[in-house]
């Protein structure tokens, strides 16, 4: 309720991270996947990483957390688990892209 009355009683905006979109599940976050005709997706995403054959290495769910910070610890987390010779190459989706991601990945 106060969340409800600082924005429209008092007209004040209120920073993304207070923000509550479900009053079912209040850590339900509001989620920009660059979809055309998605007005409206609220949720968690979540990090699937597989292998060639399709089987998952590793899963977990991303909550309030941006997903270009992801892949360099994800893949330091790969490489120790399955050592340099078992990884050729990584790839992600583009909401996973920074420059620096990606001149870092190129070396694996």
């Amino acid at each position: 309720m106060e969340l409800i009355e600082v924005r429209v009683i008092e007209g004040e905006q209120i920073p993304v991270e207070e923000k509550v979109y479900s009053s079912f599940e209040p850590h339900t976050e509001w989620l920009y996947k660059g979809k055309s005709n998605k007005r409206v997706e609220l949720g968690h995403n979540i990090l699937v990483a597989s292998d060639q054959w399709g089987f998952f290495v590793e899963q977990r769910v991303i909550e309030r957390q941006a997903e270009v910070l992801l892949p360099i610890p994800l893949a330091d987390k790969l490489l120790n688990r399955f050592g340099e010779d078992a990884m050729e190459g990584v790839s992600f989706n583009k909401g996973f892209y920074k420059r620096e991601n990606k001149e870092l990945l190129s070396r694996v």
